[in-house]
């Protein structure tokens, strides 16, 4: 038990402290340097994945250092806090005043996004992969949950990254703890965790640069001055209807 302790402040420091260096300074523009800490986690998962399997630090023996003790029972607690940093970053809007990156109509365009993409990667590399787990089960390689808690972390992170501190590292000690809580439960080994957790925070971080590249923020003033509308016109044919919807701004 004390070595999950360790491992999971050891993980926890390492994704807070990437980030606190590479986060100094306060700017509107997502940056690519956010990419270190998944990259790095994903070269992790990929040597502990292909390492042979009497090796220390390869899966098998990682797995016995730090999975499953003897008489272990599973515990659903993975299976609930996946969702809380995608659901607190959905939230804390509503619920706070506190600033941050994106309008609600945009938050949840990218937000989408990065959820369909991250999804599409990963059950491409589950059943691409097609890696046993643990248990003995499939679709081992790499952790869903991991990515899921991961990815509402890094979105949470890319919010509020500039205005509140606590607010966007607040989510990473759980996704911390879903990711080790998958190895406890035996579901998953550590190199499938790490390149789970590299894929969810490397997604939404390339949405956010995209659009921040491709649709670059308005200030306060052009948001002000920008004109909208919008036309609905139905059209009828003998063996179609129909409508169509025309936006401008």
């Amino acid at each position: 038990m004390k070595k999950l302790f360790l491992t999971f402040f050891m993980i926890t420091g390492l994704f807070c402290g990437g980030f606190a260096q590479q986060t100094r300074e306060p700017s509107a523009q997502t940056s690519l340097k956010l990419l270190l800490v998944p990259a790095t986690l994903a070269t992790l998962g990929v040597i502990i994945e292909t390492l042979p399997s009497g090796s220390e630090l390869g899966k098998i023996r990682m797995q016995q250092h730090f999975g499953p003790g003897a008489g272990h029972m599973h515990n659903h607690g993975d299976d609930y806090l996946e969702f809380a940093p995608a659901g607190a970053a959905l939230l804390l809007p509503l619920i706070l005043k506190t600033p941050h990156k994106s309008e609600t109509g945009e938050f949840l365009a990218k937000s989408a996004v990065s959820h369909v993409l991250s999804f599409g990667i990963l059950e491409s590399m589950k059943r691409g992969f097609d890696h046993e787990r643990p248990d003995g089960g499939r679709y081992s390689f790499p952790s869903g949950h991991t990515t899921v808690a991961f990815l509402g972390a890094q979105i949470l992170f890319l919010e509020y990254k500039d205005t509140n501190k606590w607010l966007a590292y607040g989510a990473y000690p759980v996704a911390v703890f879903v990711g080790i809580d998958r190895a406890i439960n035996n579901r998953h080994w550590y190199s499938d965790i790490f390149v789970g957790a590299a894929l969810g925070m490397a997604v939404p971080t390339l949405v956010y640069w995209a659009k921040d590249k491709l649709f670059p923020a308005r200030s306060a003033a052009e948001r002000q001055e920008a004109h909208y509308s919008a036309y609905l016109t139905p059209s009828l044919g003998r063996q179609s209807q129909g409508l169509s919807l025309v936006v401008n701004f």
